[in-house]
């Protein structure tokens, strides 16, 4: 009498067609070209990000050279004695200015600067100097 039951064998494994095996091939060498790329590409974007390695010394130089042209700035003697800088994205910088007169009354103000590598541009807001030019 033949088995009533026959276990069920697995199906031989087929074999690869070539055209699966030059989609996986393709799609390796795609994703290379794409990490690749995508590595070169942010090596050559921090290259063109502003260096800022000294910066606040070229702000503080600047505000100080800005306030000694101004008649009012240069009578109450008042300069930037120093200034603390952070990077905010692309070529904008955000500045915190310490201020101090002859009379030495102190105040800080913020400063928004721009700056590519080459150009520099600082400004303040309205009112920055109030402070140290009462008494």
């Amino acid at each position: 009498m033949g088995d009533l039951y026959a276990p069920h064998l697995p199906e031989p494994a087929r074999n690869k067609t070539p055209a699966t095996r030059t989609f996986v091939v393709l799609t390796s060498i795609a994703s290379g070209a794409i990490v690749i790329a995508s590595v070169i590409g942010f090596q050559l974007w921090q290259k063109q990000q502003p260096d800022a390695a000294g910066l606040a010394s070229e702000v503080l130089d600047s505000m100080n050279a800005s306030l000694d042209a101004d008649d009012k700035f240069r009578d109450e003697g008042v300069h930037a004695e120093s200034i603390t800088v952070m990077h905010i994205t692309g070529n904008m910088f955000e500045g915190q200015a310490e201020l101090v007169n002859d009379s030495g009354k102190r105040d800080s103000a913020s400063v928004h600067i721009s700056y590519d590598g080459e150009n520099l541009y600082w400004r303040t807001d309205p009112g920055s100097f109030f402070e140290v030019l009462t008494d």
